[in-house]
Protein backbone atom coordinates (compact mmCIF):
# COMPACT_ATOMS: atom_id res chain seq x y z
CA UNK A 1 0.00 0.00 0.00
CA UNK A 2 1.29 3.05 -0.87
CA UNK A 3 2.07 5.77 1.44
CA UNK A 4 0.68 9.90 0.30
CA UNK A 5 3.64 11.99 0.25
CA UNK A 6 4.41 14.68 2.67
CA UNK A 7 1.23 13.27 4.90
CA UNK A 8 3.15 12.26 8.05
CA UNK A 9 4.12 13.86 11.47
CA UNK A 10 5.45 10.81 12.50
CA UNK A 11 6.06 7.59 11.03
CA UNK A 12 7.26 4.74 13.46
CA UNK A 13 8.29 1.16 12.56
CA UNK A 14 9.05 -1.36 15.24
CA UNK A 15 10.55 -4.71 14.48
CA UNK A 16 9.41 -4.55 10.88
CA UNK A 17 12.65 -3.45 8.94
CA UNK A 18 15.16 -6.71 9.65
CA UNK A 19 12.53 -8.73 7.82
CA UNK A 20 12.27 -7.16 4.31
CA UNK A 21 14.20 -7.62 1.67
CA UNK A 22 14.77 -4.64 0.68
CA UNK A 23 14.74 -2.75 4.12
CA UNK A 24 16.40 0.56 2.59
CA UNK A 25 13.69 0.50 0.19
CA UNK A 26 10.98 0.90 2.84
CA UNK A 27 12.83 3.68 4.82
CA UNK A 28 12.93 5.30 1.28
CA UNK A 29 8.99 5.13 1.49
CA UNK A 30 8.65 6.37 4.69
CA UNK A 31 10.94 9.09 4.64
CA UNK A 32 9.07 10.34 1.80
CA UNK A 33 5.80 10.10 3.54
CA UNK A 34 7.14 12.81 5.97
CA UNK A 35 5.61 16.22 5.98
CA UNK A 36 8.97 18.86 6.30
CA UNK A 37 9.90 18.82 9.65
CA UNK A 38 8.63 15.66 10.35
CA UNK A 39 9.99 12.42 12.05
CA UNK A 40 10.69 9.08 11.35
CA UNK A 41 11.62 6.62 14.33
CA UNK A 42 12.61 2.79 13.53
CA UNK A 43 13.85 0.09 16.07
CA UNK A 44 15.20 -3.20 15.18
CA UNK A 45 17.64 -5.34 16.97
CA UNK A 46 21.73 -6.52 15.72
CA UNK A 47 21.94 -10.35 16.11
CA UNK A 48 25.03 -10.47 14.63
CA UNK A 49 27.69 -7.53 15.20
CA UNK A 50 28.43 -8.37 18.91
CA UNK A 51 28.47 -11.26 21.14
CA UNK A 52 29.62 -12.35 24.46
CA UNK A 53 28.81 -15.83 25.98
CA UNK A 54 30.19 -17.28 29.51
CA UNK A 55 29.35 -20.89 29.37
CA UNK A 56 31.22 -24.16 29.71
CA UNK A 57 30.54 -25.06 26.41
CA UNK A 58 31.04 -21.62 24.87
CA UNK A 59 32.49 -22.87 21.34
CA UNK A 60 29.93 -25.42 21.19
CA UNK A 61 27.50 -22.31 21.17
CA UNK A 62 28.73 -19.82 19.71
CA UNK A 63 29.16 -22.09 16.34
CA UNK A 64 25.51 -23.15 16.55
CA UNK A 65 24.35 -19.75 16.74
CA UNK A 66 26.30 -18.81 13.89
CA UNK A 67 24.71 -21.77 11.86
CA UNK A 68 21.28 -20.51 13.03
CA UNK A 69 22.25 -16.88 12.24
CA UNK A 70 23.04 -17.94 8.86
CA UNK A 71 20.36 -19.58 8.24
CA UNK A 72 18.22 -16.64 9.30
CA UNK A 73 19.99 -14.24 6.77
CA UNK A 74 19.18 -17.27 3.81
CA UNK A 75 15.85 -16.53 4.96
CA UNK A 76 15.56 -13.33 4.11
CA UNK A 77 16.07 -11.62 7.71
CA UNK A 78 18.73 -9.09 8.31
CA UNK A 79 20.67 -9.74 11.07
CA UNK A 80 23.45 -6.81 11.25
CA UNK A 81 20.54 -4.08 10.25
CA UNK A 82 20.45 -2.46 13.76
CA UNK A 83 23.67 -1.02 14.28
CA UNK A 84 23.32 -0.02 10.44
CA UNK A 85 20.01 2.03 11.18
CA UNK A 86 21.80 5.74 11.29
CA UNK A 87 23.56 5.28 8.37
CA UNK A 88 20.62 3.96 6.72
CA UNK A 89 18.04 7.03 7.75
CA UNK A 90 20.84 9.31 6.69
CA UNK A 91 20.84 7.56 3.04
CA UNK A 92 17.03 8.24 3.15
CA UNK A 93 17.77 11.88 3.35
CA UNK A 94 16.61 12.21 6.68
CA UNK A 95 19.04 14.48 8.98
CA UNK A 96 19.75 15.32 12.76
CA UNK A 97 19.98 11.30 12.99
CA UNK A 98 21.15 9.79 16.38
CA UNK A 99 21.44 6.03 17.05
CA UNK A 100 21.59 4.40 20.19
CA UNK A 101 21.54 0.57 21.21
CA UNK A 102 20.80 -1.43 24.82
CA UNK A 103 22.44 -4.50 25.79
CA UNK A 104 20.91 -7.41 27.35
CA UNK A 105 22.97 -10.23 28.90
CA UNK A 106 20.36 -13.36 28.58
CA UNK A 107 20.70 -16.34 31.39
CA UNK A 108 19.82 -19.59 29.79
CA UNK A 109 16.40 -21.08 31.00
CA UNK A 110 14.79 -17.63 31.59
CA UNK A 111 11.66 -17.68 31.25
CA UNK A 112 11.69 -13.86 29.56
CA UNK A 113 9.98 -13.46 26.67
CA UNK A 114 13.18 -12.67 24.09
CA UNK A 115 14.20 -16.42 25.31
CA UNK A 116 10.98 -17.33 24.13
CA UNK A 117 11.25 -15.44 21.06
CA UNK A 118 14.52 -17.19 20.33
CA UNK A 119 13.42 -21.18 21.26
CA UNK A 120 10.13 -20.37 19.02
CA UNK A 121 12.42 -19.04 16.34
CA UNK A 122 15.04 -21.79 16.65
CA UNK A 123 12.49 -24.31 16.57
CA UNK A 124 10.68 -22.55 12.98
CA UNK A 125 14.66 -22.45 11.67
CA UNK A 126 15.04 -26.30 12.38
CA UNK A 127 14.19 -27.83 8.78
CA UNK A 128 16.19 -25.05 6.71
CA UNK A 129 19.05 -25.44 9.37
CA UNK A 130 19.33 -29.49 8.87
CA UNK A 131 18.26 -29.14 5.01
CA UNK A 132 21.26 -26.81 4.18
CA UNK A 133 24.09 -28.76 6.29
CA UNK A 134 24.20 -26.16 8.56
CA UNK A 135 23.40 -28.21 12.04
CA UNK A 136 22.16 -31.35 12.20
CA UNK A 137 19.12 -32.43 14.65
CA UNK A 138 20.83 -33.32 17.49
CA UNK A 139 22.99 -30.05 16.98
CA UNK A 140 19.45 -27.99 17.44
CA UNK A 141 18.28 -29.82 20.01
CA UNK A 142 21.92 -29.09 21.94
CA UNK A 143 21.23 -25.71 21.05
CA UNK A 144 17.98 -25.49 22.11
CA UNK A 145 19.46 -27.39 25.57
CA UNK A 146 22.72 -24.92 25.71
CA UNK A 147 19.93 -22.26 25.86
CA UNK A 148 17.80 -23.81 29.14
CA UNK A 149 21.04 -23.90 30.96
CA UNK A 150 21.41 -21.70 33.92
CA UNK A 151 25.18 -22.06 33.14
CA UNK A 152 24.76 -19.57 29.94
CA UNK A 153 25.28 -15.90 30.45
CA UNK A 154 25.36 -14.51 26.74
CA UNK A 155 24.44 -11.18 25.06
CA UNK A 156 23.68 -11.90 21.79
CA UNK A 157 21.59 -9.04 20.34
CA UNK A 158 21.71 -5.32 20.37
CA UNK A 159 18.67 -3.55 19.89
CA UNK A 160 18.76 -0.45 18.27
CA UNK A 161 16.71 2.76 17.70
CA UNK A 162 17.41 5.36 15.66
CA UNK A 163 15.05 8.41 14.62
CA UNK A 164 16.00 11.20 12.09
CA UNK A 165 14.17 14.93 11.11
CA UNK A 166 13.12 15.10 7.14
CA UNK A 167 14.49 18.90 6.29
Amino acid sequence: EELEPGDFDLVMARKVLEHLADPSAALRRMAAALRPGGRLYVEDTDLASFMRVSFPHRERFERAYGKFIEALSSAGFQPKLGVRLGDELRAAGLQDVSLKGMLIEGTGGSNHPGSKVYRMTIERMRERMVQAGLLTNEEVDQLLADGQSPELHAITAIHCAAWGRKP
